[in-house]
């Protein structure tokens, strides 16, 4: 059954008459360059640059009328590393990063930049804001990462540990069949600067691990502590994980970490003195309240034979912040999530232990 732009219209406001307090987030188009792969009945011909832009600029527009404004629109959420850069059309002919016949038609311009400017062009014309998120999906495509807990394989456990590198490192060379340095968050925002400032950043679609291995409750726990840090929008793992399997305890160190509701949910990136050069075994992110009344830091120790530590101390302090009484700690292992015990801080700074394999929230009041 075709759908219209009505007919979104009139989903729009259900949800809106469902929810009346709520700013809903809707997502224009699903993985659009697969779709002569995966809806090859409806759609069996690759969709092309056109087809995937005008497709916003219709729907954003109705859903936008249709909420009168109160809502946020998202698009175009590709699949992956190809639909970055490529359509459909692109793929059918065997194309992914540049080549194909609809991108050397298009100037050679990649499907995402594309994206951008053409709806950036149309608000302009239109007076009318259409599309608030970039959205894309991101499955590390190295051997042992997306959905796994294979932990027999040393390559599996490195490639899954060390996916979230991914997300952000221009160091990091992604070993799979890309081959190639990913760095996503700041591609995208680089690329949103350029093209169309003061678009949000989102990763709809994640998966760094399976459910049931400390590995993976490490990987996922990591990859959003970057996307805090490096301030992506909104994420959401595919799929829901099981209750109360392994990889929750990754989630609630962040979210629930005293089991009573306390996170780090109204906080701000922070920067501090970490002395751990070694990323690929130990890594830490500095979070601050933004009453700057606590101070979190998360650590962790992706070496799996022996403990590590990390020294923090607060740097370049322009508020004068003091660590006031010992920090209490709380960390994950293959055991669960548990309460560690507290840290005697020595002025501004402090020393944390990593058992192998673990994770380390230190919380401070200030």
């Amino acid at each position: 059954i075709r759908t219209s732009p009505a007919d979104a219209s009139a989903f729009v406001q259900a949800v809106r008459k469902l929810y009346p307090n709520a700013s809903p987030i809707f997502s224009v188009d699903n993985e659009p360059t697969l779709w002569s792969g995966t809806h090859r009945d409806v759609h069996p011909v690759g969709s092309t640059y056109d087809e995937i832009v005008n497709m916003t600029i219709t729907y954003g527009s109705a859903i936008k009328t249709a909420c009168g404004n109160d809502c946020l629109v998202a698009g175009y959420s590709p699949w992956g590393w190809c639909g970055y850069f490529e359509d459909g059309f692109d793929h059918d002919a065997g194309f992914c990063t540049g080549g194909g016949p609809d991108y050397k038609a298009k100037g050679n311009i990649p499907l995402n930049a594309y994206y951008l400017q053409t709806v950036a062009a149309y608000e302009k014309a239109n007076n009318m804001k259409i599309l608030d998120i970039m959205d894309v999906h991101y499955y590390p495509a190295a051997s042992g990462v997306s959905m796994s807990c294979d932990e027999t394989s040393q390559t599996s456990i490195t490639n899954r540990l060390n996916a979230p590198r991914s997300l952000y490192d221009y160091s990091y060379t992604d070993p799979s069949w890309i081959n190639s340095v990913i760095a996503l968050i700041p591609r995208y925002k680089g690329l949103i600067n350029q093209l169309r400032p003061n678009t949000s950043f989102s990763i709809s679609e994640y998966s760094f691990g399976g459910d049931t291995c400390i590995t993976s409750a490490i990987a996922h726990s990591e990859a959003l502590a970057v996307m805090a840090t490096y301030g992506v929008f909104a994420a959401t793992r595919w799929s829901k994980p099981a209750p109360g399997s392994m990889v929750t305890n990754g989630f609630n160190i962040l979210t629930n970490y005293d089991g009573k509701g306390s996170n780090i949910y109204d906080s701000m990136p922070f920067a501090v003195n970490v002395k751990d050069s070694d990323v690929s075994k130990v890594s830490t992110y500095s979070f601050i309240a933004k009453d700057k009344s606590k101070m979190f830091v998360v650590s962790y120790n992706k070496d799996q034979n022996d403990q590590n530590s990390v020294n923090v101390q607060l740097t370049n302090n322009n508020d004068n912040l003091k660590i006031n009484g010992d920090l209490k700690v709380y960390g994950v292992d293959k055991n669960g999530l548990s309460y560690v015990g507290t840290v005697t801080p020595n002025s501004a700074s402090f020393t944390l232990s990593l058992p192998a394999w673990s994770i380390r929230l230190a919380v401070a009041d200030l």
